[in-house]
């Protein structure tokens, strides 16, 4: 897996999911955050990280709505940007 170059909206999506902001319906993949539809663009950029492996959903039981959490290699693409974001 090769670290993608800094984008600032992989970077928004990484940040909220690491605050526990992103939740996904696991059955159809819709995501929201605090009730309401994440953005066009972040949806984008988690779209991508999960693909690539930073990102996956965390299935508990019969809930539908899952958070969304970092993989080790998301934490640490997460914490390589954060110098870079300041």
């Amino acid at each position: 897996m090769n670290q993608p170059l800094f984008d600032h909206y992989l970077f928004l999506a990484l940040r909220e999911v690491a605050r526990g902001d992103v939740s996904m319906d696991v059955v159809t993949g819709e995501l929201r955050r605090y009730g309401a539809p994440v953005p066009a663009r972040i949806v984008d950029a988690l779209a991508d990280l999960q693909y690539g492996g930073y990102l996956r959903a965390r299935v508990t039981g019969d809930r539908p709505w899952s958070l969304l959490e970092l993989t080790p290699p998301g934490m640490r693409l997460l914490a390589d940007w954060l110098p870079s974001a300041a």
